[in-house]
């Protein structure tokens, strides 16, 4: 198995972009809920493993992408409320499918900017041995990552992202 944490990262896309698709096939809306949990589980770790470990990684080494980094995570602060209020609210809501459509939309398109913009300038300056390095911790950034549910760690992370957000109580 590579370490290389641009493929790992790339794996996960190809994770979420499955979780969407099975969303699109999804029927009724106990299945619809139960996708969108799996979802927000996957970009819950994906996300923290950018946030603590990616980012500042490749930022401190390639300081031109910081503007593309910049932009990645606040796409993360956006997908955080809507999961937030996805994984809080119930698939009979109207605004359910909704938020779900845009927050595969939203996050659909960072990728693409991920793996069509900075992956590919990250990966000519850092190298092999870099990518090697940075993904051999990620597994150990993965175990730390939060989990969903009540008392957890996830609490504490969405209500850190969301108060990022002028007007959004954190």
């Amino acid at each position: 198995m590579s370490h290389d944490a641009l493929v790992l990262l790339k794996r996960d896309h190809q994770e979420i972009r499955r979780l969407f698709r099975d969303y699109g096939r999804a029927t009724g809306e106990e299945e619809r809920r139960e996708v969108v949990q799996r979802i927000a589980r996957v970009l819950l770790v994906h996300s923290f493993v950018e946030e603590e470990l990616i980012y500042p990684g490749i930022r401190a080494s390639v300081p031109s992408l910081a503007p593309e980094l910049l932009l990645a995570s606040e796409q993360h602060r956006l997908a955080a409320v809507l999961v937030e209020q996805l994984t809080s609210s119930a698939a009979t809501d109207e605004r359910f499918d909704p938020k779900a459509r845009l927050l595969i939309d939203l996050v659909g398109r960072q990728i693409e900017r991920e793996e069509e913009g900075w992956m590919p300038a990250a990966r000519q300056a850092l190298g092999r041995k870099a990518l090697q390095d940075l993904g051999a911790d990620i597994a150990t950034a993965r175990d730390q990552a939060p989990q969903p549910g009540p008392g957890s760690r996830i609490e504490q992370v969405t209500s850190e992202l969301l108060g990022h957000l002028p007007g959004v109580p954190g």
